[in-house]
């Protein structure tokens, strides 16, 4: 509360310029991140047209991201003339790249779908065939997939020691594995002694 005070008490022109500096950064990378995502997205997409790029699962996470940005960089700005600490910089790095991993975790996520690249891909390298229900079971699976990871890397950024966890992980499915073995070899006997 009294740094806040403080910096009243001691507001002056030159920070008053700053101030408008950093609302202009913000405001530029806000106003102009729908061109900076349709143009990222047309570069590594040539051949869609206006509709299908804003339509597309990147477009409005790209956007977030510039809006994101902007703020982060005017608080970058601001902060040798308003005396910001390190911690309190710290945290907000830490914020930004959260909502960053976080946006785009969301973003692959939407764009995996049913009739995306990845999946058909996977269909034709596959020597099974895929139904309907196969194909909403492996979107699903790698949506998690993603989730999963970002959840990791959120993590690993709070500075939390995730190996203790892993190693957790590695050895419950091991034991799960063990404990359901004798379970699925009688399913497997009673499913060939029926329709065998």
């Amino acid at each position: 509360m009294n740094s806040i005070l403080n910096i009243i008490e001691n507001f002056n022109k030159e920070m008053a310029i700053d101030l408008i500096i950093a609302i202009v950064i913000m405001a530029v990378l806000d106003i102009f991140s729908p061109l900076f995502s349709f143009i990222i997205i047309k570069i590594f997409n040539i051949k869609k047209d206006t509709k299908e790029i804003k339509n597309s699962a990147f477009y409005t996470p790209l956007k977030i991201f510039f809006k994101l940005t902007g703020i982060y960089l005017a608080i970058l700005f601001l902060k040798p003339t308003f005396n910001f600490t390190e911690s309190f910089i710290n945290i907000v790095t830490k914020i930004y790249k959260i909502a960053v991993i976080i946006t785009l975790a969301n973003s692959f996520a939407n764009s995996i779908t049913k009739k995306s690249r990845f999946v058909k891909t996977i269909e034709e390298k596959s020597t099974k065939d895929f139904n309907d229900n196969s194909v909403k079971m492996l979107v699903r699976f790698i949506k998690v997939i993603i989730y999963i990871v970002a959840t990791f890397i959120v993590f690993l950024e709070l500075d939390y020691d995730l190996s203790g966890l892993i190693t957790g992980l590695g050895l419950g499915s091991v034991v799960l594995t063990l404990a359901a073995q004798d379970t699925i070899k009688n399913l497997l006997r009673w499913y060939s002694n029926f329709y065998g």
